[in-house]
């Protein structure tokens, strides 16, 4: 699969806009609406500033292929958030799943957080699906948390990992992966501390 991630570039801003603008992506975001250049400018500019979220992008044979964000950070508490899309395209199977991992990886490793934790959208039963086989503890569902742009109201999933937890759920998804991209996947979980 040639899996990598890179740091976000500043020639990267159009194409996050075009990837989190896109149906299937803005179906399974907390906020389902479609963001406007002016507003996503502002959040980019304010990422490559330095802000409380960092993104990486996932490549796939060098080429831009999805996000993961550690966000929320508190470095007080040590504590942040994951989150993760593909981009467009057609993506070697494990890539989806292996993009929560990263974003795991990322807190755990680069920012040494003590706990993290992602918000899902009951209608995502796919990521739902991944985090409980991953055996991610659930915490809690916000019910009716998020009212959508069509007005319907959506259930909120949250999960929560433990630094304490972190090698386990790393030792466990790393099996449940084919070989090659297994190796891949742990090359880069062990790179991030270095990027």
């Amino acid at each position: 699969m040639s899996l990598d991630v890179r740091a976000v570039r500043e020639d990267d801003r159009s194409t996050l806009l075009a990837w989190r603008n896109q149906p299937r992506v803005r179906a399974v975001s907390i906020n389902d609406g479609e963001i406007d250049p002016e507003a996503h400018d502002r959040w980019f500019d304010a990422l490559m500033s330095g802000s409380t979220r960092h993104l990486l992008i996932a490549t796939v044979g060098g080429e831009a292929a999805g996000v993961i964000s550690v966000g929320d950070i508190d470095a007080v508490q040590r504590t942040g958030s994951w989150s993760c899309h593909a981009g467009s395209g057609n993506y070697p199977p494990g890539f989806g799943p292996a993009l929560p991992i990263i974003g795991l990886g990322l807190g755990f490793g680069r920012f040494d957080l003590r706990r993290m934790h992602a918000e899902v959208l009951g209608s995502n039963s796919n990521m739902r699906g991944m985090h409980r086989r991953l055996k991610l503890v659930e915490e809690g569902v916000r019910r009716e948390a998020v009212e959508r742009a069509d007005g319907e109201l959506a259930d909120v999933h949250e999960f929560g990992v433990l630094s304490t937890e972190w090698f386990e759920v790393r030792e466990r998804s790393l099996k449940l992966f084919p070989r090659s991209v297994r190796s891949e996947l742990e090359g880069v979980l062990d790179g991030l501390d270095d990027r």
